[in-house]
């Protein structure tokens, strides 16, 4: 669409939809289930079509609930907004083992886009969930032409067969060449999978074939987050995410007990990591205040000589029945932000619920020292405002849309849609001396 007139310039419809238009275009749409089509996660890169060559602004996606395919479009290239399709794979209707997307499921997967060591775009994505062989995968495809590069799956457990990849984050260098990607899947595992070697040959899943992480439910805390990935104070990377799922009517009347974790992937990590050797932190009190409710948390520090990580339970009470976490944190100025969604309903249509904002320490998970909300509504952040580790969010289930830092010294902004579809809310939020979101860019002279 046009930015400024709102005037659409292109539309898409992937192959697999199709077969939808049908239905959805019936006079008695609507009196029946909806029909998904294009419902996945878009991510928006600059790759290049070969190394040393034009870059080009690229839109990748899946189709979620909508079907088995993933998808690209080109953006902008060279001087020109040329948009046009790229192109589109998708798994087959019926089982075979000859097609290299056979284990390709519903493509709720997220996109992430990282270079090889030849220079060859990689886009990279979980398998998702329904697919044929009912196994987790991770895969690789050529971001230019969607040719599969490599596909790596994780180990079977028992006769599991009804687990699925969810969203990837890689891991890059400092030229973004990929050196490693983490996901999680329904059985509550993250997964780690060593991309480090040139050659797609030499990928595998990392630790031997044994997890990073296992949750101490199982498939009753899957993972269906993007993880966050921060650098650890003493070496490697903190892996953060939550734990539960919201794809199927029946998640909306669960109650299974959720996790927001943080695991540390040191250089030395050997992966089995289990919640025992986590410092846990916790919910302890509410506060209320002009119209809100805030919600204080511990402030256990972390030994890192004995724990691999730190983690904080959700609730299973009321208000926040089935409380679970299913968009991806964010960071911002050494705090990690995370939102909850509580859904427990019978109604079919329910989808409103409601949720939490949670802004903690990063690096150890406790409630900061300091105030970091504007509690009194006054328009400042001060002494007068109280210490808290979290929000309710009583409209909807929350999501942060965007942090904008302030300039200046000026506080920041953090914008909160939810699901009831009103008017985003701006919280004010402590900012800081530095524009925490400044970009450093350089040039190699040779």
């Amino acid at each position: 669409m046009d930015a400024g007139t709102g005037a659409r310039k292109y539309a898409y419809m992937p192959s697999t939809s199709l077969t939808s238009l049908a239905t959805i275009s019936a006079t008695s749409y609507g009196s029946g289930a909806h029909k998904f089509t294009v419902d996945g996660q878009i991510s928006v890169f600059d790759t290049q079509s070969a190394a040393g060559s034009a870059w080009r602004t690229v839109a990748y996606s899946g189709l979620g609930a909508g079907g088995k395919a993933l998808f690209a479009i080109r953006l902008f290239e060279g001087t020109a907004d040329n948009v046009g399709a790229l192109w589109e794979v998708k798994a087959p209707d019926a089982s075979d083992t000859t097609n290299a997307f056979n284990n390709l499921g519903y493509t709720y997967s997220k996109p992430d886009v990282a270079r090889m060591a030849d220079g060859t775009g990689i886009v990279v994505v979980g398998n998702g969930y329904g697919s044929f062989t009912g196994r987790a995968s991770l895969f690789v495809l050529n971001a230019n032409t969607g040719k599969l590069i490599a596909e790596i799956p994780t180990p079977v457990s028992g006769s599991e067969t009804d687990n699925g990849l969810s969203s990837v984050k890689l891991r890059v260098d400092s030229q973004n060449i990929v050196q490693a990607a983490y996901a999680g899947d329904l059985k509550g595992r993250l997964w780690k999978f060593d991309m480090s070697g040139a050659a797609a040959s030499s990928w595998k899943v990392a630790f031997g074939g044994v997890p990073l992480f296992t949750t101490p439910r199982g498939a009753n805390q899957s993972i269906t987050v993007q993880p966050l990935l921060l650098d650890h104070p003493l070496n490697g990377k903190l892996v953060y995410f939550g734990t539960g799922k919201f794809s199927e009517t029946a998640d909306k009347q669960t109650s299974a007990l959720q996790d927001f974790y943080a695991i540390w992937d040191a250089d030395s990590a050997s992966g089995n990591i289990v919640e025992a050797n986590l410092q846990a932190q916790a919910v302890n009190g509410t506060v209320v205040g002009n119209g809100n409710t805030y919600f204080t948390t511990t402030t256990n520090d972390v030994d890192w000589g004995t724990k691999k990580g730190w983690y904080m339970p959700l609730s299973t009470a009321a208000p926040y029945v089935g409380e679970r976490i299913i968009y991806p944190a964010q960071t911002s100025r050494g705090r990690i932000i995370f939102t909850t969604a509580a859904v427990n309903s019978t109604d079919p249509c329910e989808s409103t619920g409601t949720g939490r904002l949670f802004e903690l320490n990063a690096a150890t998970g406790s409630m900061l020292n300091y105030q970091v909300l504007d509690t009194n509504n006054d328009g400042d952040i001060n002494s007068s405002d109280l210490i808290v580790g979290g929000l309710g969010i009583g409209t909807g289930i929350p999501v942060v849309a965007s942090i904008v830092a302030g300039t200046n010294g000026a506080n920041d902004n953090k914008y909160v849609i939810d699901s009831s579809g009103g008017t985003p809310t701006k919280l004010l939020e402590k900012g800081g001396s530095a524009n925490v979101f400044q970009r450093i860019m350089w040039r190699q002279i040779q």
